[in-house]
């Protein structure tokens, strides 16, 4: 409480001075056991736990504008509950739908909470069929379109799919959501990644886990294999291009054997024009390489970018400190990642408050 988020973001050195005194005593419930307990503790009556948490419930303050442009949410989880259920409150809106997949790796204490949690909404569910997930694996793709199949059964009225995990968080309002995927008018955001010489092992090889076992047969139907990145915001239509058309499919089932084939799967279906799927590009050779708004993403991969991350590297990611806050308040991105559940939650804390208030404003 004694903590200003507003000086914060406005890049205030002596609020970021005051941090360490004013958060020596903060506790944090670190293990995700406990966090379990909690979530379990908090979803026994479900009308409390809606009062207390601040969920917006009710479609009296919801703009008619978000109401007639239902999202769909895909959130692949697997550690740390208070954040999973941090992200859904901030993104929780009646009329859209949620679909949480949680890692079947993941402990039985874990699984209930995350249960408990979705049972407390009617739009908000478990897939009964939940995968094993591991990084660079077929599973992590793999539970994506468990979601966007759960996802398309459940309603025909959603608009856009948008992709998130539980170490994720919003920086943009839902109404500003909405209407930055108007905006897209039935096209995807989807990366490109021109050039990435190492990735054509990925698919140039079948492999088993991380081992090479041989050479791969050329993707079907004259694919090209493209790179992008996981984060996505896609179009109805091509939502249900992905799930429908034999190509896709057929492409789909040819990647089972490669590595972070959750790069690949998207990616390749907007950047092949001759596949004509809904929302992407018809010109190859004028494909744009930046500006992707889905996700906010401080890469570290040079000597430059490690010096000016404001926070840890992870994975050659920066993870954002208090001190990264003026630059999440200006970024034109929608989703930030990713925010450790266990560095600096004050991030966290702030990015929601800032949130609300805006929410509120809006």
């Amino acid at each position: 409480n004694n903590i200003s988020c507003s000086k914060l973001f406005d890049g205030d050195e002596s609020e970021v001075q005051r941090i360490p005194s004013e958060l020596s005593g903060y506790v944090t419930i670190d293990d995700d056991h406990s966090q379990s307990r909690w979530l379990l503790n908090q979803t026994q009556h479900c009308d409390i736990f809606y009062k207390e948490r601040l969920y917006i419930t009710s479609n009296a303050s919801i703009s008619q504008e978000e109401k007639d442009f239902p999202i769909a949410y895909s959130m692949l989880v697997y550690k740390s509950p208070m954040q999973v259920e941090n992200l859904l409150r901030a993104i929780y809106r009646p009329h859209n739908f949620y679909c949480i997949h949680v890692d079947s790796n993941a402990n039985d204490d874990y699984k209930r909470a995350i249960q408990a949690l979705s049972d407390c909404f009617h739009n908000v569910f478990v897939p009964s069929n939940c995968t094993k997930v591991f990084w660079g694996e077929w599973g992590v793709l793999e539970g994506e379109m468990i979601c966007m199949r759960e996802l398309a059964k459940r309603s025909k009225h959603w608009k856009y799919f948008i992709n998130l995990t539980g170490q994720e968080f919003p920086l943009r309002t839902n109404l500003e959501i909405v209407r930055i995927l108007e905006s897209l008018n039935g096209s995807n955001d989807v990366q490109y990644e021109r050039i990435c010489r190492p990735c054509t092992k990925r698919w140039e090889y079948s492999h088993n886990g991380s081992k090479i076992i041989g050479k791969k047969q050329p993707p079907p139907h004259q694919i090209h294999i493209t790179k992008g990145s996981t984060h996505v915001l896609l179009a109805r239509k091509f939502v249900d291009f992905l799930l429908t058309d034999r190509r896709a499919q057929d492409f789909y089932d040819w990647l089972k054997d490669t590595t972070f084939p959750e790069e690949t799967f998207i990616s390749t279906i907007q950047f092949n024009p001759h596949l004509h799927a809904p929302g992407t590009y018809t010109d190859a050779a004028k494909i744009p390489t930046s500006n992707h708004i889905a996700r906010y993403k401080f890469w570290t991969f040079d000597r430059e970018a490690k010096r000016s991350c404001k926070g840890i590297k992870q994975r050659h990611i920066c993870i954002p400190s208090a001190k990264a806050l003026p630059l999440l308040k200006e970024t034109p991105e929608l989703f930030i990642n990713k925010l450790l559940a266990d560095y600096e939650p004050l991030v966290r804390y702030c990015l929601e408050d800032r949130l609300f208030r805006r929410t509120r404003e809006d």
